[in-house]
């Protein structure tokens, strides 16, 4: 059990950097202020930030919730591994809360495709098709503001009910 406990908080360590990077991607994106501190005063490319930023907390997100890749621990991993071993676990309701959190993925499915073709096309494999059209890309797998965020506050939803069924105090 706790080598499902350390891979859980593995995957929490992942989303708090994603929410960290997606803060500051916000912060750029929306604050000319922030911008101009960055260009004028550090001589450094607010865009080239903004769009790192982006970057990692897109992979972050496709780590957590979407990679495919047989080695890879997802939440849906976790949750299996949670299922095989919930009579190790001391709360009665751990089938039910695993049953909520399927659900609510299951909700996200659409979001989660999106996000793994994207991710992908244009952010890991480089794809032919996104040299030739970048904007078709974007116009085929449209990633919005709601997606990302979306995700992140799934993501909280669950570290809840995780942090509960592992006994994992808040830091807040």
């Amino acid at each position: 059990m706790e080598n499902i406990k350390n891979n859980y908080l593995k995957l929490k360590t992942l989303m708090n950097e994603a929410k960290e990077n997606y803060k500051i991607f916000q912060l750029l994106n929306s604050d000319k202020k922030i911008t101009k501190i960055f260009e004028h005063n550090l001589k450094i490319n607010s865009e080239i930030i903004k769009n790192a930023c982006l970057y990692k907390s897109i992979m972050l997100l496709c780590r957590v919730f979407v990679d495919l890749n047989k080695h890879a621990y997802t939440i849906n991993k976790l949750l299996k591994d949670i299922k095989k071993n919930c009579s190790q676990i001391n709360d009665s309701n751990i089938k039910e809360t695993v049953s909520f959190v399927e659900s609510k993925l299951q909700e996200k499915e659409k979001t989660m495709s999106r996000l793994r073709k994207r991710r992908n096309k244009q952010y890991a494999h480089n794809d032919k098709d996104f040299f030739i059209n970048e904007r078709k890309i974007k116009e085929e797998l449209p990633l919005y503001f709601s997606d990302k965020e979306g995700l992140i506050m799934l993501w909280e939803i669950i570290e809840k009910k995780l942090d509960f069924i592992f006994n994992i105090k808040s830091s807040i």
